[in-house]
């Protein structure tokens, strides 16, 4: 439920302070991001069974030999999905719905950086759970949810849709950090104890 109301919350501010069509343009725009996360699912999916057995056969070096693969995956996915968008985000969005949205092309690609966070951080996830780490996620999601509503509350009303697009930079980008943090921070407590 935390999950699902930080990422609804620019949503919220964009109806509230400029219009629902607004929300409309936005939550199209989000789902590019949606389909690329689906992607980056389908492969930690995947590789969830084998994070789970290397973490527990303490074969370090086999773990994160699939976490590096995975994130690398995952990087360059988001920095493709970013470099289409930016030299063909026009195009694509004429293409797919005309002209309707040609003045928007901006705030595509602003979402196209979030993206690149969201997809290192379905990584994160996966990993963390795979290696039992659930307690730290419920802080850390709780502290994004408030992270994403004050910088709604700041961006939004001023910037617009672009505010709205930099609150899921800004969001997607301290998730990556924190899950990070919270996987060095198993990572290097399991190795001293093995």
């Amino acid at each position: 439920m935390i999950v699902s109301l930080q990422i609804n919350m620019p949503r919220y501010f964009i109806e509230n302070y400029h219009s629902i069509e607004k929300v409309g343009v936005f939550t199209i725009f989000y789902y590019f991001i949606v389909i690329g996360g689906i992607i980056i699912n389908s492969v930690c999916q995947y590789l969830s069974p084998y994070y789970s057995k290397s973490w527990s056969r303490k074969d370090y070096s086999l773990f994160f030999k699939y976490i590096r693969y995975s994130w690398i995956i995952a990087g360059l996915f988001g920095i493709a999905g970013y470099i289409v968008t930016l030299f063909f985000g026009n195009d694509i969005l004429h293409l797919i719905y005309d002209n309707k949205f040609d003045s928007y092309t901006d705030i595509l690609n602003i979402l196209m950086i979030a993206g690149v966070f969201v997809y290192l951080s379905i990584v994160n996830g996966y990993v963390m759970t795979s290696i039992k780490v659930i307690k730290a996620q419920v802080p850390m999601f709780a502290f994004l949810l408030v992270l994403t509503t004050i910088s709604s509350w700041y961006l939004i009303p001023k910037y617009d849709l672009v505010g709205a697009a930099w609150v899921s930079v800004i969001s997607a980008f301290t998730q990556f950090v924190i899950s990070s943090i919270i996987l060095i921070k198993k990572f290097r407590g399991e190795y001293v104890t093995t």
